[in-house]
């Protein structure tokens, strides 16, 4: 696989696949969608889009997707193909996939990884105090000490001030997921560092918009293609 943003779309996937599994919410995963069976966790889509296939194939799978959710629907469109303002969903953002080519360096993590419950309880709180709200429990303890998913903080004495999640997939890792209480420069350094720690030798991939995507590119990544996500009210 070498088209780098369908390999970050499906990295994204994998990320999909852990929170739906964590939740116990039921999913399918085709070659060119990930597509929700049940309701999924705030801030995850119904349907995401994995590969560069037709618009025909993908609005069927919108199409029955609508016909299973009687609510607000999200679409991730990862390549930004369709329009999709004939089903009335408008555009919630735009931001691009991003690359961090492999440092082949073994480098300490400046963060650390979260371990216990406890710690996991704080994360979450930073990462909902500094712009992800909501009532649900998002991180579930059984994310814990998986070789797929790991957790990175910064502390400072008791409080976490800034973190990320690292999700691992075949060809590369995911950064996600990236806050601070005071957003700096160094923050989105020491987060692709933290990644970078875990395996030296895979690409980093996430996606970012606005200054979180200056920041990242900043920091060494690169964009590799526009995506948009859709909501339908």
């Amino acid at each position: 696989m070498t088209d780098r943003a369908v390999i970050a779309a499906n990295n994204n996937a994998d990320l999909y696949q852990i929170m739906f599994a964590a939740h116990g919410r039921r999913y399918i995963r085709k070659d060119h969608a990930f597509i929700a069976v049940d309701q999924p966790p705030p801030y995850y889509s119904q349907m995401t889009i994995l590969d560069r296939v037709s618009d025909a194939i993908l609005m069927q799978e919108f199409s029955q997707l609508t016909q299973h959710f009687d609510g607000p629907i999200g679409l991730k469109d990862s390549f930004n193909q369709l329009d999709l303002t004939s089903a009335h969903l408008e555009p919630m953002f735009d931001a691009h996939w991003v690359w961090r080519a492999a440092s082949g360096v073994a480098s300490p993590s400046p963060w650390q990884m979260i371990q216990t419950p406890a710690q996991l309880r704080a994360w979450e709180q930073a990462w909902k105090d500094t712009g992800s709200p909501t009532s649900q429990l998002m991180f579930p303890d059984a994310l814990l000490g998986r070789d797929d998913i790991v957790f990175f903080a910064k502390w400072l004495e008791d409080m976490v001030v800034a973190g990320c999640i690292a999700n691992r997939s075949t060809y590369c890792v995911g950064l996600s997921n990236i806050f601070h209480r005071d957003a700096t420069q160094a923050g989105f350094e020491e987060a692709t560092a933290s990644v970078a720690h875990l395996d030296p030798s895979m690409p980093i991939v996430g996606y970012a918009r606005g200054d979180n995507l200056v920041a990242l590119c900043n920091a060494g990544h690169e964009p590799v293609g526009p995506l948009r996500v859709w909501y339908s009210e």
